[in-house]
């Protein structure tokens, strides 16, 4: 009588799915359908930092220095990290889109305004603000040079913001909106600055701050701890 053959074991596929299934999740994660890039191009701050400190005047405390970088870049902060939730809520991210108007409404109401205290001073010509009568070039857009602002990162949070307040009232809708654009004119004085830096270095820099302070643009800095001059 022939010998009865033993069954060879049967191998377990208990692990493939689950091995499968990863696999096949990793590659058919989906890709950020919109994508809002950089709305500021840091790498262009330090130079325009630099000459501002070499072109302050002696008697210019650090403490007083510090307030004023602090105050100027404060609207380029938000404005990074508002663009980063605008671009997580058109992806779907429904926390994102919250957050988002949250912070917007802590704008508008007055909170997380560290450093755009003087925005409405910034943004008010001075009786002998030449500006009407010789227009200049928007900040951010001076040919053969890089933006400190990108501008289409600035309208696509425009867009969201103007679409998750949608179904709000017009009153809400309207300081959402405004709270974006403040943040956007605030930043036009480092804008500015890092565009005059660009042109002529550091005597570019400090003429654009006296045309800054002979415009009233610099009437904030009163109530800083310390006045901020230049030579």
């Amino acid at each position: 009588m022939p010998a009865r053959r033993k069954p060879s074991p049967r191998r377990s596929n208990r692990a493939a799915p689950a091995t499968t299934r990863s696999a096949s999740a990793a590659r058919a994660a989906p890709r950020p359908r919109f994508s809002f890039g950089e709305p500021v191009r840091w790498s262009l701050l330090p130079p325009t930092i630099y000459a501002l400190a070499e072109t302050a005047d002696r008697s210019t405390s650090l403490r007083s220095f510090a307030t004023f970088v602090l105050a100027i870049t404060e609207p380029l902060r938000q404005l990074d990290e508002l663009v980063a939730l605008a671009e997580r809520s058109a992806n779907g991210d429904t926390g994102a889109g919250n957050e988002l108007c949250s912070r917007l409404a802590a704008t508008a109401a007055g909170a997380g305004q560290h450093g755009l205290d003087g925005l409405s001073k910034q943004l008010t010509p001075s009786a002998n603000c030449e500006c009407a009568r010789e227009p200049s070039p928007p900040q951010g857009f001076d040919l053969g040079y890089e933006s400190l602002i990108d501008q289409r990162a600035v309208s696509a949070l425009l867009q969201i913001t103007a679409r998750l307040h949608s179904r709000c009232d017009s009153e809400s809708r309207e300081s959402a909106l405004v709270s974006v654009t403040g943040l956007a004119a605030a930043s036009s004085l480092i804008a500015g600055l890092v565009g005059a830096h660009q042109r002529g270095g550091k005597e570019a820099v400090r003429d654009h701050m006296t045309r800054l302070a002979a415009d009233g643009r610099l009437a904030w800095l009163a109530s800083a701890p310390d006045d901020l001059e230049t030579n």
